[in-house]
């Protein structure tokens, strides 16, 4: 069949049809794969939580900060990670609630092992289309060095001034 008879075009075009369309799918496909693996693998943990405080998704860094599986974390009110923090968290999710976001706020959470961590967390709300309230979109990192500062300043500042009194004396 030559490419000018009719049948032959449109075989020819439709063929270049096909492959275009398999051409996007698997670039679509390949750039996904790719975004997941950028969210869960990203040098910071980041999750969702439902209006009501239930983790809907955690990326891998953060079940690995935690030491949680997703079985685990996953479908949990979030309250049960940080239960020494629950007026922040609530005063957070009023914050959140009514559509301001947070930034830079010191939470601590309990690792599986029972192990405190020290956690600066942003956050804003992902709303639905109708305008109801989605997920959050929390991002987390390790507040742990800035805690060190802080504890050698304070004991620094507390032993200059003990030296101080001393030498007054």
């Amino acid at each position: 069949m030559r490419l000018n008879h009719p049948i032959g075009k449109y075989m020819y075009y439709h063929f270049v049809h096909q492959i275009n369309i398999y051409s996007y799918l698997w670039f679509n496909r390949a750039r996904d794969e790719e975004l997941i693996d950028f969210f869960q693998n990203a040098p910071i943990a980041m999750h969702w939580l439902n209006s009501d405080g239930t983790v809907l998704w955690a990326n891998q860094t953060e079940l690995n900060v935690l030491g949680y599986t997703p079985e685990e974390y996953i479908g949990k009110p979030i309250m049960q990670f940080c239960p020494d923090e629950q007026e922040l968290v609530l005063e957070i999710f009023k914050q959140l609630g009514s559509g301001n976001a947070i930034a830079d706020v010191p939470v601590r959470f309990r690792t599986k092992d029972g192990k405190l961590v020290h956690l600066l967390i942003d956050s804003n709300v992902a709303y639905n289309k109708d305008g109801s309230f989605g997920h959050t979109r929390c991002f987390i990192r390790d507040d742990t060095a800035r805690k060190i500062r802080d504890a050698r300043s304070k004991l620094l500042l507390e032993e200059t001034e003990r030296v101080s009194v001393c030498e007054v004396v």
